[in-house]
């Protein structure tokens, strides 16, 4: 009998077969689906020891490169991952494999760069083993990113000033921009593709020097056109006697510390409602060489002239801009200071915009 012949006695079989036979045949038909289709991974990702981060300390944004540092457990056998985010159709897109390396734990990690096209925070994982080349892909939740249009001000040591700076600028809606406090550890240090979604990066000198990989990937995205501030004052002095990488980030050569002998100028330069609490304490302050002509422009200084000794200056950097002020004020008397707000905004080059949405004001706080 032919397999046609056999297909068409199948149309009998209701009637012929009891409720046992008819159990069976559906079994076996079961079994050959499944056999034909590529298995999907079974663990979960806890199961499987993946830790996955997106962003900087878990904050992303869609539309622009964001980093997505995946990690497994010593021992795994994984040899390569990818990544796979949908886009704004919801289409899935994948990253390219990248091999996974070892990190100072044990641990094997990879970094991908990939665009959150949807606002729900999903993420897919694919992990290829030698013995399972064929994965599948684990689902993976993240926090929800923020929307293209939000400024996120990335700030690397701990400026409590910083969050309470971007309060004077919220405007009537109450939009205002979003400070992320990260540490070292939180950044990939791989690309300037890292820094994408930020519109500002402040750095405090008191954390430097930065890893090589984190500080030449944070200078090549400030080179590409980013906005970095600088906060460095006493502790310039440690940097340079290590000719730190970062003293690059400052508007001329620092030559040493002096001391600050009145706080006026600083106090009018944060249009400060309060006097500065030095206490018994001495402040010092950098003095640098002049200022070649071009490199930059003093914003303000102690004495007569913006040339004397600068409290703070902005200059071009390559397709970039760099901000720098002359204070550790994440330390001492300018940790507590409300007048540190101010001094954040003003290197930052932007004050409270003023009218909201009525006075067509950008909101791109953070524009130097």
């Amino acid at each position: 009998m032919t397999p046609m012949g056999d297909c068409g006695r199948l149309s009998e079989w209701p009637r012929a077969a009891g409720l046992s036979d008819r159990l069976a045949v559906v079994g076996v038909l079961l079994g050959c689906l499944l056999a034909v289709v590529p298995p999907r991974m079974a663990e979960s990702a806890e199961a499987a020891g993946l830790k996955v981060t997106a962003g900087f300390a878990g904050v992303s944004k869609t539309a622009v490169w964001t980093p997505v540092r995946v990690r497994l457990p010593a021992g795994d056998a994984a040899t390569r991952v990818r990544v796979w985010a949908a886009d704004p159709e919801n289409q899935p897109v994948g990253s390219p494999w990248q091999p996974l390396v070892e990190t100072p734990s044990g641990d094997r990690e990879a970094v991908q760069h990939v665009r959150l096209g949807r606002p729900d925070g999903q993420l897919a994982i694919e992990i290829e083993r030698a013995a399972e080349p064929s994965s599948g892909r684990l689902s993976i939740d993240i926090a929800a990113p923020l929307p293209q249009s939000a400024s996120l001000l990335l700030v690397l040591g701990d400026v409590a000033a910083a969050s309470r700076g971007v309060r004077l600028l919220e405007e009537d809606d109450g939009w205002r921009p979003t400070v992320v406090t990260a540490t070292v550890d939180d950044l990939p240090g791989a690309s300037a593709l890292d820094f994408d979604a930020a519109d500002a990066v402040v750095v405090c000198g008191s954390i430097c020097p930065l890893p090589t990989p984190v500080f030449e990937a944070l200078d090549a995205w400030v080179r590409g056109g980013g906005r970095l501030v600088f906060l460095a004052g006493e502790s310039l002095e440690r940097l340079a006697a290590s000719d730190a990488a970062e003293l690059a980030w400052l508007p001329a050569q620092f030559e040493r510390l002096v001391p600050l002998r009145s706080t006026a100028a600083v106090e009018t330069f944060a249009r400060a409602s309060r006097p500065l609490p030095t206490g018994n304490e001495q402040l010092k302050m950098p003095l640098l060489a002049p200022l070649d002509a071009g490199r930059g422009t003093p914003l303000a200084a102690v004495g007569p002239t913006l040339a004397d000794l600068p409290l703070a200056a902005r200059f071009p950097y390559g397709f970039g801009t760099v901000g720098w002020l002359a204070f550790d004020i994440d330390q001492g008397a300018f940790a507590s200071w409300p007048g540190s707000d101010a001094l954040v905004l003003a290197v930052l080059g932007r004050e409270r915009a003023r009218g909201g949405r009525s006075g067509e004001t950008r909101r791109d706080l953070l524009d130097m």
